[in-house]
């Protein structure tokens, strides 16, 4: 499914087991036995909500603009992302999911399990609530907040903000001036390139390549 070259307001539900409804600038459609779907926003910025209880593969790309592509499910903690979820994918294994916001300033929101979120060029926000789930900011200053158990998080080029309040995950500054606030007691953060600089507000992560200061 492919967006105009304006702003788009897009949004994919789930009705019931065998139906999702997705909706393009208030022009509905329904699809029986969906196993995957992908989204593409192109121009504009665009506005994209996914129902998290879809349960199908996922590739959904912003495209050209400053894009908000939202995946969140009400009332379910950052610790207990599979309560009640049903996977619709091939085989009833877990989702693919790859949500990339592409050029321009974007912001994506998840708390998707095992996603991939991709901020692409410019100065994203990806606030992640997922377990498992990859982060990654792209070119770009950045601003990744985490919430989510054993998460990837990549700041990428350019001066990068990193909050993050999970358990067991890994931060990687990488090229940059790169910030990290940390409430991880099990994480490990390497600065990577940069003048890089960490607090840690817990005194037990692991930090590399960066220097650990008390306040940011």
């Amino acid at each position: 499914m492919s967006g105009t070259k304006g702003d788009d307001d897009i949004s994919l539900r789930r009705v019931d087991d065998k139906t999702v409804e997705l909706t393009v600038n208030g022009e509905t459609k329904t699809f029986n036995n969906v196993k995957a779907a992908k989204i593409d926003g192109k121009k504009g910025d665009d506005n994209v909500t996914l129902d998290p209880n879809l349960g199908i593969n996922l590739d959904v790309r912003g495209g050209k603009g400053g894009d908000t592509i939202s995946a969140v499910r009400d009332g379910v903690d950052a610790g207990d992302q599979d309560g009640g979820f049903k996977s619709f994918a091939s085989g009833g294994k877990k989702p693919h999911v790859r949500i990339a916001g592409g050029q321009g300033d974007d912001e994506i929101t998840s708390d998707l399990d095992y996603a991939k979120l991709l901020g692409g060029g410019g100065s994203d926000t990806i606030d992640n609530a997922g377990n498992d789930a990859k982060v990654r900011g792209g070119r770009g200053n950045d601003f990744l907040i985490n919430h989510g158990i054993r998460a990837d998080i990549r700041g990428g080029r350019g001066d990068d903000l990193v909050v993050n309040d999970g358990l067991g995950s890994t931060v990687r500054g990488n090229a940059g001036k790169d910030s990290v606030i940390n409430d991880d007691p099990a994480a490990r953060i390497n600065g990577g390139r940069g003048d890089d600089v960490v607090q840690d507000n817990t005194g037990t992560a692991q930090v590399r390549s960066a220097a650990v200061v008390d306040d940011i």
